[in-house]
C-alpha cells in the first residue's frame, strides 16, 4: 500500500479521535479511544442531531477514514453493521448514553450500550477506554501491513 495513503489514514484516525470497527461475531461497533476521543463520538452525534438538515429520513453522515460507521436518520432506533439509526432526538439520546458511559469508565475498561438505546436492536456499541496518549491509528491492523 502507498505510504502516503497509510499516513493519511493515520492522520484521519487521529483527527476523528477514536478507532472503530464492526464485529460480526459480537454484533457490535468497537469504539476505542481516550476519554476525550470517546467523548468525540458523543460530540459528533450531538452535532449531527443539532443540524436541521439531517431531520429528513435517510439523511446520513459517514465517519472516519474508511467511512464504514454511518449515522442515519430513521424512524426506528437501531444499531447494526451499517451504523447508528434513529431520529435526531434518538441520536441525541445515544450521545447522552455514550457520554455518561465514558465518564464512568476506568482506563483499560469497557462499557456496552445496546438495550439502553433500543430494545429491538440486535447490535450494540462497545466503548473501550485507553489512557491519555493512546493513538487510535495504532489499532488499525490495515496500517501495520
Amino acid at each position: 500500500m502507498d505510504p502516503r495513503l497509510l499516513d493519511q489514514t493515520r492522520r484521519e484516525w487521529r483527527q476523528l479521535g477514536f478507532f472503530y470497527d464492526w464485529s460480526d461475531e459480537r454484533n457490535e461497533w468497537r469504539i476505542v479511544g481516550t476519554r476525550s476521543g470517546l467523548s468525540a463520538l458523543a460530540d459528533r452525534l450531538r452535532l449531527y442531531a443539532s443540524n436541521p438538515r439531517n431531520a429528513a429520513l435517510s439523511e446520513h453522515e459517514h465517519l472516519g477514514p474508511y467511512m464504514y460507521l454511518k449515522i442515519t436518520t430513521a424512524r426506528d432506533r437501531r444499531i447494526d453493521a451499517d451504523g447508528i439509526h434513529g431520529s435526531l432526538s434518538d441520536v441525541l439520546a445515544l450521545a447522552t448514553l455514550i457520554q455518561a458511559a465514558v465518564e464512568g469508565l476506568d482506563p483499560s475498561r469497557h462499557a456496552r450500550i445496546c438495550s439502553e438505546f433500543s430494545t429491538s436492536s440486535l447490535g450494540g456499541i462497545r466503548l473501550e477506554l485507553r489512557p491519555d496518549g493512546f493513538d487510535p491509528a495504532s489499532v488499525d491492523d490495515t496500517l501495520a501491513r
